[in-house]
């Protein structure tokens, strides 16, 4: 039981577990404190702004670098596009030479795999480009 008098030394009104806890504030202490905090603060307000340009420069440097591959694959895949074409004008020119007898199925089959093979590289460049797009639009958005 407490009675309604605040005696700080009276022992019948500590329990086991009572503690007090008393504090001074000096005014000379904060200000070296606030000062310690203000400088920490802008040092880490320094940290941020440079670690910003730095993910901005990385951002830059990967939109430019995605910029050339996509120029470098477009070249690449007109060339493609090219090679294509006229492995599929002399296959089809095979085709009617061994028709009419005059290539033997062997040069025809090279033909028909030379075909192929620029059939597969066509298409393998065209993905790499279309790729290359998809990178190049996901940087663009960000």
């Amino acid at each position: 039981y407490f009675d309604n008098n605040f005696e700080l030394f009276k022992g019948s009104n500590w329990n086991g577990n009572s503690f007090i806890n008393l504090g001074v504030r000096i005014p000379i202490t904060e200000g070296f404190q606030r000062s310690r905090k203000i400088t920490q603060l802008k040092l880490q307000n320094q940290a941020n702004s440079l670690a910003y340009q730095d993910q901005q420069h990385k951002n830059e440097l990967d939109r430019l670098s995605t910029e050339r591959e996509v120029m470098r694959l477009q070249e690449k895949s007109r060339r493609a596009i090219d090679n294509f074409r006229m492995a599929e004008e002399n296959f089809r020119n095979a085709e009617a030479q061994y028709l009419n007898g005059r290539l033997l199925i062997g040069e025809f089959y090279q033909q028909s795999y030379t075909y192929q093979l620029e059939k597969n590289n066509y298409l393998n460049v065209l993905y790499d480009y279309m790729m290359a797009r998809l990178k190049q639009e996901t940087l663009a958005r960000n």
